[in-house]
């Protein structure tokens, strides 16, 4: 009886210990198993971000050699422009002509305009930050100052919101110029794009203590859904707005702006209705 009690006791350690091996080896496998997708994970995260670098650094390098080639024949085409219409001053044109000499002079100033713009994106894209911190709600004020100085912004109803109580708007840190160009280019956009009359509405907002959210939105034109998804690509215009002078390079330095701030855009527009940007940047802290 003895022996036999013996016996099963051991029987019973020996499979009690194989099973708390068992456990353990499981345990181990699922904690190197987890590890290693940790491990993956990271190092997918690493090889996106690097290609995203890389990617950005091509872009970047492109822009600039395209500005750099096509500087030289655009000061040639504006001298020639301007050398024209000294040649043909006082002397009888036809009207052939001299719409000829005016669409010349058009389109080599629509090309500066264009490779000042990506000149600027490929600057966003490769130069450090000088970040500080930035108080969004004076930089808002001089926005829309200078903003209401953009042909057709007197015939503009403008309001202004900015949060003052209980707490001021929080700061954020970042480039104060970079910021100015991304705003005004969004302020200037609503009166570009709207009519007289039409109401531009400027907000700010702090989101779940982390974001500043600044808000332009207009009751303007509009953009048609088939182009709200490539509103933001360098060159992109409405299909509806080509006769409105622009480059189209506007919302995708805005874009730029906001990422090298660590931030994000958000756009919403109804076509007749209005359009609403929103740019976000993390908040330095609660301004208490």
């Amino acid at each position: 009886m003895d022996q036999t009690l013996v016996v099963t006791t051991s029987l019973a350690g020996a499979i009690g210990l194989a099973a708390l091996t068992a456990a353990l080896i499981a345990g181990v496998v699922v904690l190197t198993t987890r590890a290693h997708r940790r491990a993956l994970e990271h190092a997918r995260a690493a090889a996106r971000a690097e290609a995203a670098e890389a990617a950005a650094a091509s872009r970047a390098r492109l822009l600039i050699r395209l500005d750099h080639e096509l500087k030289n024949p655009l000061t040639a085409l504006r001298t020639a422009a301007a050398s024209a219409q000294q040649l043909l001053a006082g002397e009888e044109r036809s009207a052939e002509v001299e719409q000829a000499v005016a669409t010349i002079g058009g389109s080599s100033r629509r090309i500066a305009r264009l490779l000042a713009d990506l000149r600027k994106l490929a600057d966003v894209e490769t130069r450090e930050i000088d970040r500080r911190p930035v108080d969004l709600a004076a930089l808002l004020e001089l926005v829309v100052d200078d903003a209401r100085t953009a042909p057709g912004a007197e015939d503009r109803m403008f309001t202004t919101s900015v949060p003052r109580a209980p707490w001021p708007l929080p700061q954020v840190r970042g480039d104060e110029d970079l910021l100015h160009t991304a705003l005004l280019n969004l302020v200037t956009n609503a009166v570009k794009y709207s009519a007289d009359g039409d109401t531009i509405e400027v907000r700010a907002s702090e989101e779940a203590g982390a974001w500043v959210a600044i808000e332009v939105a207009d009751t303007g034109r509009g953009i048609a859904e088939d182009d709200q998804r490539v509103v933001w690509d360098e060159l992109s215009r409405g299909s509806d707005v080509r006769s409105i002078p622009g480059s189209g390079m506007g919302l995708a330095l805005v874009k730029a702006i906001a990422l090298r701030h660590d931030g994000r855009v958000e756009l919403r527009s109804r076509p007749r209705e209005g359009t609403s940007v929103r740019v976000l940047i993390p908040a330095i802290g609660p301004a208490r």
